[in-house]
């Protein structure tokens, strides 16, 4: 364990283990919501649409009785928002880019609306695929577990998440990023997960040291 400062919405310098086998060529699923965005999309969705239009507030409870998929939808749909604003984790991000330009394949993978996902993977022009919510289906937990299993198969490939609901993904990945925070006296907290049906792979960010690990 080792503590970080957070600066302007980048978390720095966290404890890292690199698992024994040769990964780099597995596509690297990502998480959007506390993973690559340092917020929670749709709590930034929820805000954006009451303060827009606070009758919005009385619609909530009806469209989240149709599934949590449907309030997503509905509240993406009224979210007007500029994702080059959005709070990133700089030094993941950066180590996203730098493993698209060395050809890897990436996969923006969240239980966030299709429509909030693809803006952000538009905009950072990074990700092969996008696999989210669409309405009907929430792609969180086990239904994104399912989703990458179906499309890669078990053990074939990468999954960086940071919550509990993540637990179902990195069972069936064959490797993971886990990094979890949580905030004391301005400074934040890195723990590892002690999951051993996957290899703890690095941590949510980016050092140098972890770079060359990565490679390996």
């Amino acid at each position: 364990m080792e503590w970080m400062e957070r600066k302007a919405g980048t978390a720095r310098n966290l404890a890292i283990a690199a698992p024994s086998g040769d990964f780099s060529t597995l596509p690297l699923c990502v998480d959007l919501d506390g993973t690559l965005l340092a917020t929670d999309s749709l709590h930034e969705a929820a805000v954006a649409a009451c303060m827009a239009d606070p009758r919005v507030v009385l619609s909530l409870p009806g469209w989240l009785a149709q599934g949590k998929a449907r309030l997503k939808e509905e509240l993406a749909r009224r979210w007007d928002f500029d994702p080059a604003h959005l709070p990133y984790h700089r030094e993941f991000l950066a180590y996203l880019q730098e493993q698209k330009a060395q050809g890897r394949m990436l996969v923006l993978a969240t239980a966030a609306d299709r429509r909030i996902a693809q803006k952000i993977a538009d905009h950072l022009s990074i990700f092969d695929e996008v696999i989210a919510s669409d309405g009907r289906n929430n792609l969180g937990g086990a239904a994104k577990a399912a989703a990458l299993v179906e499309r890669f198969g078990s053990k074939g490939f990468i999954y960086a998440g940071n919550a509990s609901t993540d637990v179902a993904v990195w069972r069936e990945a064959a490797a993971r990023w886990h990094s979890i925070f949580r905030r004391a006296r301005r400074r934040w907290r890195f723990s590892r997960c002690s999951m051993r049906s996957s290899p703890i792979m690095a941590a949510g960010s980016i050092s140098p040291r972890m770079q060359r690990l990565v490679r390996r």
